[in-house]
């Protein structure tokens, strides 16, 4: 359902001249992997990822990991 909403809103978002949307499925399946559904402890691992994205040691650390094991853990989230 997740997959089908996200493609209908693009599409709708798209014959009006809007950018693509997104309803932000991979949440849902972090939500469901870690069974932690506090706003609190989500908010928090926003702002570390953000954080992560401005030092560079971290985000080069980040893209060091390979690919095959990047595509496993979004064949888990989505």
């Amino acid at each position: 359902r997740s997959i089908f909403g996200d493609s209908v809103a693009t599409m709708l978002a798209s014959c009006i001249g809007g950018p693509p949307t997104t309803t932000y499925g991979e949440n849902i399946g972090v939500l469901a992997i870690t069974r932690v559904f506090s706003v609190f402890v989500i908010g928090g691992a926003a702002v570390i990822a953000l954080g992560f994205g401005f030092i560079g040691k971290i985000s080069a650390l980040i893209s060091s990991v390979p690919s095959a094991v990047m595509g496993g853990v979004s064949f888990l989230l989505f």
